[in-house]
């Protein structure tokens, strides 16, 4: 599965601070079966709506969490994904790409099949000039009646 969002900022008062961006997902599309793998994808753009690639980014952490228990997931927590640890962000283009491993899509709570597990995706970044902004996605994890 692969799910396409948009990070555009808000402008804000201060001079070079990227606000929480938007994302275009809609709520059906945000649902992932436990167990399996999925893309995310987004292209990161500054306050005036210009593309950061890569070179432009001197941090971008990932954390990623249970919203009703506020549980860790896969050990992301501020993880470093600039180029590493299954995110990519485009040399030109600033698009991001995550790759969801199966472990970022366990059930940590809930035990009843069928029912949605909600996780909080925060990433976090930091420019090269020394602008910030962050993202908040939820991936609503769905439990299986049986998984192996």
């Amino acid at each position: 599965m692969i799910y396409q969002a948009r990070y555009r900022s808000l402008k804000r008062e201060e001079k070079g601070c990227l606000a929480i961006s938007e994302s275009t997902l809609t709520q059906p599309n945000r649902e992932i079966l436990e167990g399996t793998t999925a893309t995310y994808t987004a292209t990161l753009q500054d306050e005036n709506g210009d593309a950061i690639p890569s070179a432009s980014l001197s941090a971008l952490t990932l954390t990623y969490y249970d919203l009703a228990s506020g549980d860790i997931i896969n050990s992301r927590n501020a993880q470093n994904v600039l180029g590493a640890n299954n995110v990519t962000v485009h040399a030109t283009s600033g698009l991001l790409t995550w790759s969801i491993q199966a472990e970022d899509t366990v059930i940590n709570g809930s035990k009843h099949a069928h029912t949605v597990e909600p996780h909080i995706a925060l990433f976090e970044w930091t420019t090269t000039g020394g602008s910030s902004g962050k993202h908040l996605l939820q991936l609503d994890i769905k439990q299986l009646e049986k998984v192996t």
